[in-house]
């Protein structure tokens, strides 16, 4: 017996969805509805294929500055000893509602200067959920971390499995603002296996406390670095901003042996933005004259900002 075309085409698709039937109730899935069947599969907008996926958890510490992190809530074990006192403040601190009493407790614990109080504030600072003990926290390590807290961090870091936890660290470093610790964040941002998050943060702190020895180390820094890595070390450098920095960002920008490059020279340049004393605006003047067109740009671009 022939069959016509048509009862062809329609014996073909009765036995195509036989056998797709079957192969879904072997598999042990549900059987599609006919709409599921007729309907076709969405198409990708141009703006879905380009959208940027998340960023892994070993993301540059910058670009991941500001976000939330949770903390591992875990609570530490109460210190003894005169370290409990500090451990107390910080259960009271994450035990109280938002409000004026939280936020003077918060103020009493940034205040702290006792080095011994270091290893209880980091403790905290890598575990707590709550975000005013956390900038507490900081506030305190900030002037007391020293060589061996950056130590006793990148120990923990290599440590640690969770990526809150290295994040947590990272920001710890990125805060210091003690210049003591000056040295000890050099050999960690210039450490060729040191973790990027904390070389990163390191060269963030560097910028903060902005002593001579760090504008030199940073301006060194992006002399040689790769081009990934130049804006960031140029956005780290543009925000230096301690009277400290001011002698070393002038003779940067004029140009002498640690600035050999425009490059590093008009970096420099966008740093003195940051002062407004008549002598940096003098130094500007002479760059908005300088034959390098990056430098003449910059120092144009800051003397026709409102004074």
């Amino acid at each position: 017996m022939h069959l016509s075309l048509t009862k062809f085409v329609v014996a073909m698709a009765a036995l195509f969805a036989a056998v797709f039937f079957l192969a879904r109730f072997i598999a042990g899935g549900p059987a599609p509805t006919s709409a599921a069947l007729a309907a076709p599969a969405p198409v990708q907008t141009a703006a879905e294929e380009s959208e940027p996926a998340a960023p892994e958890p070993a993301v540059a510490f910058e670009q991941s500055a500001d976000r939330l992190t949770l903390g591992s809530g875990r609570v530490p074990e109460i210190p003894t000893g005169p370290l409990a006192r500090v451990d107390g403040m910080l259960r009271a601190l994450v035990a109280l509602p938002d409000g004026s009493e939280k936020q003077q407790l918060a103020g009493e614990i940034g205040a702290l200067r006792d080095r011994e109080a270091i290893p209880v504030l980091v403790d905290w600072a890598v575990i707590s959920p709550d975000r005013a003990l956390l900038r507490a926290a900081l506030d305190a390590l900030g002037p007391l971390a020293d060589a061996a807290t950056i130590a006793e961090i990148e120990r923990r870091f290599g440590a640690a499995f969770r990526a809150d936890d290295r994040y947590r660290l990272a920001k710890i470093i990125r805060n210091i603002t003690n210049p003591e610790a000056t040295p000890a964040l050099i050999a960690l941002a210039e450490k060729p296996d040191a973790p990027p998050q904390l070389s990163v943060a390191a060269t963030e702190a560097l910028a903060t406390i902005g002593s001579p020895v760090a504008v030199s180390t940073l301006l060194g820094r992006l002399a040689v670095a790769d081009p990934d890595d130049t804006s960031r070390l140029r956005t780290a450098i543009s925000r230096i901003d301690q009277p400290a920095a001011v002698s070393a960002l002038r003779f940067a920008a004029l140009g002498n042996k640690d600035t050999p490059s425009d490059e590093v020279r008009a970096a420099a340049v966008q740093a003195l933005a940051n002062f407004s004393d008549e002598e940096t605006r003098q130094v500007l003047v002479q760059l908005s004259a300088d034959a390098a067109p990056g430098v003449r740009t910059a120092a144009t671009e800051i003397l026709s900002r409102p004074r």
